[in-house]
């Protein structure tokens, strides 16, 4: 019978623990946080945020691989309290930041908690490179492109030829930037209103063919905001120049 109640006993208060703890999962990464925490994001960080102390999540390359803490406008909090980063980690491709106040023990021990438990997902990994797209450039080196047609990447339905690439020795631009020129320009949309976020999953090069695969997603709003997950392919071939995409 005590063996029971001790049972019981453990059960409980393991749901009690548990019910302090919530879950933030994203397509980029997980990990659990402090009830008590709340979360705030913007472009290119994360934040949870406690009554004493907070935990900060970004990718580096959003800042050309700096970044400027500041926990107010006028930066006067940190430098009078000295609430500052305590700990720098790295989780590739992600930096996670540690607040809390010098002597804090438990705030501390609560935002370690946040970055053990935090996992990048498989699919986020499996980028080769990873960027954002939200306005249209005007094309790098125009004068190599001909043929150029505009084609809506979201909607394709079948193999497109959209361009001719002429310098077929790709000293003014390799092959990757001949993509990458494209695809922030007019002539490949990837977005419809707000943003859409490419994954390149797969390069491949040949004698005779570049090519790459990209996974994408986007965000529009109507009368909410909603994303819309799609793929495609963009090929060179090299003996001609011809650039082709296809769903």
């Amino acid at each position: 019978m005590k063996f029971y109640f001790l049972i019981i006993s453990i059960l409980i208060f393991t749901g009690c623990q548990n019910t302090n703890l919530k879950t933030y999962s994203s397509d980029q990464y997980s990990f659990n946080y402090q009830n008590t925490y709340s979360i705030l994001e913007d472009e290119n960080v994360l934040t949870i945020e406690g009554e004493k102390g907070r935990v900060e999540i970004f990718n580096a390359d959003d800042f050309d691989g700096e970044r400027i803490h500041g926990y107010s406008s006028s930066g006067l909090e940190e430098f009078e309290y000295e609430f500052v980063p305590k700990e720098k980690l790295t989780k590739e491709p992600f930096t996670i930041w540690l607040f809390y106040m010098e002597g804090d023990e438990e705030t501390k021990k609560t935002a370690q908690e946040i970055h053990e438990s935090f996992t990048v997902n498989n699919s986020y990994e499996s980028c080769i490179e990873k960027f954002y797209i939200s306005e249209d450039k005007i094309l790098e080196n125009s004068n190599y492109y001909t043929d150029l047609i505009e084609v809506d990447a979201t909607k394709i339905k079948g193999e497109e030829i959209i361009a001719t690439y002429k310098d077929l020795d790709f000293e003014v631009n390799s092959e990757q930037e001949v993509v990458f020129n494209l695809l922030k320009s007019k002539y490949i949309s990837t977005y419809w209103d707000l943003k859409s976020e490419l994954c390149l999953v797969k390069e491949t090069s040949s004698q005779k063919i570049y090519k790459t695969i990209f996974d994408a997603s986007l965000e529009y709003c109507t009368n909410e905001c909603l994303t819309k997950e799609y793929s495609f392919s963009l090929s060179i071939d090299k003996m001609d120049g011809t650039i082709i995409i296809k769903p």
